[in-house]
C-alpha cells in the first residue's frame, strides 16, 4: 500500500550545517545516501539573491560537486538534478547539456533519465519563443536504482486488469506485445510517466521567503518513490528546507548544506512549523500493487 506521512515530524532526522557543500559532502560516508535531489544555483541568475556562478565556470565547478556525490550514493541511490538553462541574447545556453555530458563521464555516473517538471508558464511578452513551462530534472545513478511503484502510483481510468499472459499479437499494430489482447481496462492505478505535474501554484500556501523555491509536493514524489524506508536523502543546496521537510514527512533522515544561516534557519523552522494528519487512502478503485513488494 502507498505509505503514508509522519503523524508527528522527528526533527532529529534532519542535519543542516551552514557551510559549502563540497566540503560538507566529504563528511558524508561512503556509498550511505539513497536519494539525492537538489536544484543548484542556476548559472548568472539571481545574482543579487545569493552567490551566483558563471557560465563558462560551471561545469568545473560543479563536476567535484558530483565527484563527492558519486561516492557517497549507495549503488541503488539515485541522484536527482533539477537545473535549467537561461536565454542569452536571444539564444539558449548549452551549459546544462554540457554539465550533464560532464557528470556521466567525469563523476563517473550513469545517465538514466530526463524527467519533464511541468511547473505552468509565466505571463511574457509576445516574442519568436512560446512560453516556458517546464524544467528538465535529470537522474544519475551508480547501478540499477530503487524504486518504489507502489509508493509513486496514481488512479487512473484505464488500468490493464483480469491480465490473461504477457505476449500477444495485435491485429491494431501488428506487433508482438499488444497488452489490448490479453487485459482489458477498467479503474485502477498506474505508475506515473516521467512528465511531472507540480504546477508552481502549489506554492502559495508557502510563507518562507526565498528566491529559488519549488513545491513540497515534487520533493515529496522523489522521497516517496525513490528513497526507501528508513532511508536517507541529501541535499547538498539545501536552501529554503523543502527537501528536508518532505523527508520527515517520510520518516527519512535528511542532511543538508547551506552557505547562508538564514536558509539554514529557515530550514529548521520549516519543519518545526509544518503539521499535517496522514492522508486517508482513496477509495472506489482497484490497487494493482497492493501485493507487490517495495
Amino acid at each position: 500500500m502507498k505509505e503514508q506521512k509522519q503523524q508527528k515530524l522527528d526533527i532529529g532526522l534532519l542535519d543542516v550545517k551552514r557551510q559549502d557543500c563540497l566540503e560538507g559532502l566529504k563528511s558524508i560516508e561512503d556509498n550511505s545516501i539513497d536519494l539525492v535531489f537538489t536544484s543548484p544555483p542556476y548559472a548568472d541568475q539571481r545574482k543579487g539573491k545569493y552567490d551566483s556562478i558563471p557560465v563558462d565556470e560551471y561545469v568545473d565547478w560543479f563536476v567535484p560537486i558530483a565527484v563527492e556525490i558519486q561516492r557517497a550514493l549507495k549503488p541503488s541511490g539515485s541522484f536527482f538534478l533539477n537545473l535549467s538553462p537561461h536565454c542569452e541574447q536571444g539564444e539558449k545556453s548549452t551549459y546544462v547539456m554540457e554539465l550533464v555530458i560532464a557528470i556521466r563521464d567525469q563523476a563517473k555516473l550513469r545517465y538514466m533519465d530526463e524527467l519533464v517538471w511541468y511547473k505552468s508558464a509565466n505571463p511574457r511578452k509576445w516574442d519568436h519563443r512560446l512560453k516556458n513551462a517546464w524544467e528538465p530534472i535529470y537522474q544519475f545513478a551508480k547501478e540499477r536504482p530503487y524504486i518504489n511503484h507502489a509508493n509513486i502510483k496514481i488512479p487512473t481510468e484505464s488500468a490493464f486488469v483480469n491480465k490473461r499472459g504477457y505476449s500477444s499479437y495485435t491485429s491494431v499494430t501488428g506487433n508482438v506485445g499488444g497488452y489490448h489482447e490479453i487485459t482489458d481496462q477498467g479503474i485502477g492505478f498506474t505508475i506515473p510517466d516521467n512528465v511531472l505535474y507540480f504546477p508552481s501554484a502549489l506554492l502559495v500556501k508557502d510563507k518562507f521567503e526565498h528566491p529559488a523555491k519549488f513545491p513540497l509536493e515534487l520533493a515529496e514524489f522523489f522521497v516517496r518513490g525513490f528513497c526507501p524506508e528508513g532511508g536517507t536523502v541529501l541535499d547538498p543546496f539545501m536552501g529554503s528546507g523543502m527537501v528536508g521537510l518532505a523527508a520527515l514527512q517520510y520518516g527519512r533522515k535528511c542532511f543538508g548544506f547551506d552557505t547562508e544561516q538564514r536558509f539554514v534557519d529557515m530550514a529548521y523552522e520549516r519543519v518545526n512549523s509544518y503539521r499535517k494528519p496522514p492522508e486517508s487512502p482513496k477509495k472506489g478503485t482497484v490497487d494493482i500493487f497492493a501485493t507487490e513488494s517495495a
